[in-house]
């Protein structure tokens, strides 16, 4: 049985392409290779890039949601288990999309929900930033927080109260950050790093105190920036902006943040995956390596940017890996990887092989469970869930049937 869903998200982000999942209260973002489904809520909701099912993406938005949250909601021994219920938050119509524009075909979406309500953030075809609110059942209204030509990345999604945060490189590989202090009736832009800074999405978090980025930074090495809350002061040149040099970061990078502590990974050379962690407010960054540098198709190499979450015990990373399949060929495989906070080591767990991921993951941790979320074959997106301290996990269908 998958656990209470209230126990299992708190936030989750998921993007067309690829996902994000978090638990409900925090938020995700995803990446520029491509879109990825967001999984959010007390319930289990995602939100995507539609159609599903379908092999071309039409740039239109899905959220879909599983309202059940008993823990026998998922169990495969009940028979008839409760549907998923879509909602068209932006739909296709003809010459485009309603609300216009259509999202960027292949960038990922954001998703945060907190007790105040429900965003998603996304890049639009015409390079603007746009957030749609859901008012109610099918009642999704858009929000423009930037203008067409301003945005070249997917956008990073935060929420504490009213308010809602958001990163997204910027036009000349700026670094550009917004918020709206009234669920996005208005919106406050200041750009943090100039022209040719930001060579990647960026992933942005709030632990209520501070908001803090990370972002992929000139010669490929790893950047990060933070300001206290109700401040314009974006902290550049601190000491802890610079977390790990050139030559060592090969991916969009993401972050996590509590109270305490602050945790980034990111792809490294030759495949390998790092993570690095600070104390907040000591200007010190620690590296471990999650695994190290692999030759073409060892399975142990990473094939995407990753995904993290933390609790005040562990952290959890979920990323892209690749195999030979005797009879497939070259496939696609779904990376876990998790730590005791304060251990060095990370330990590998095994992941259903069952259905082949095609899309960078997202992950989310509440401390009791942990949950994945990915498209498979022909775009069929669904969630991967276990309860932490096993390695049983578990597979959830979102995406069938098809959503037009």
């Amino acid at each position: 049985m998958r656990p209470h869903a209230g126990a299992i998200l708190a936030r989750v982000f998921l993007t067309a392409t690829c996902v994000a999942v978090v638990t409900v209260g925090a938020a995700t973002s995803g990446h520029a290779e491509s879109p990825t489904p967001v999984a959010n809520d007390s319930d289990l909701a995602v939100v995507t890039e539609g159609p599903l099912n379908n092999p071309q993406p039409d740039g239109t938005i899905v959220y879909a949601a599983n309202a059940d949250t008993t823990p026998s909601c998922c169990d495969p021994n009940v028979p008839n288990p409760p549907p998923w219920i879509s909602e068209r938050v932006l739909r296709s119509v003809p010459g485009g999309c309603d609300p216009s524009p259509c999202i960027a075909t292949g960038s990922a979406l954001a998703m945060a929900r907190n007790a105040t309500g429900t965003v998603i953030a996304a890049r639009g075809a015409d390079n603007s930033l746009n957030t749609y609110w859901r008012l109610g059942a099918n009642q999704w209204v858009k929000r423009q927080a930037a203008l067409p030509g301003t945005t070249i990345s997917a956008p990073s999604l935060a929420r504490r109260g009213n308010t809602t945060v958001l990163a997204a490189q910027g036009a000349g590989n700026r670094l550009n950050f917004y918020w709206s202090p009234d669920n996005g009736a208005n919106w406050y832009p200041q750009m943090i790093t100039p022209d040719g800074t930001a060579f990647s999405a960026p992933s942005i978090a709030d632990n209520g105190t501070a908001t803090v980025i990370t972002v992929r930074g000139p010669g490929d090495n790893l950047k990060f920036y933070w300001a206290a809350n109700g401040t314009s002061n974006w902290h550049v040149n601190d000491p802890t902006a610079t977390v790990d040099a050139a030559g060592s970061t090969f991916s969009a990078p993401a972050i996590a943040q509590d109270a305490y502590n602050t945790v980034i990974t990111a792809l490294g050379p030759d495949r390998s995956l790092n993570f690095y962690w600070a104390v907040n407010g000591v200007a010190a960054w620690h590296k471990h390596p999650v695994h190290g540098p692999a030759a073409d198709l060892d399975p142990i190499g990473t094939y995407s940017a990753p995904s993290i979450s933390m609790t005040s015990t562990t952290a959890v990373i979920s990323a892209l890996g690749r195999v030979r399949d005797p009879m497939l060929g070259v496939i696609n495989t779904l990376q876990f990887y998790w730590n005791i906070r304060g251990v060095p080591q990370w330990n590998k767990s095994p992941t259903t092989e069952r259905y082949s991921p095609l899309t960078p993951p997202s992950i989310a941790n509440n401390g009791a469970s942990t949950v994945i979320a990915a498209r498979s074959g022909y775009r069929n997106l669904g969630v991967y869930w276990a309860i932490n301290g096993t390695d049983t996990w578990n597979h959830e269908p979102v995406g069938r049937p098809y959503i037009p």
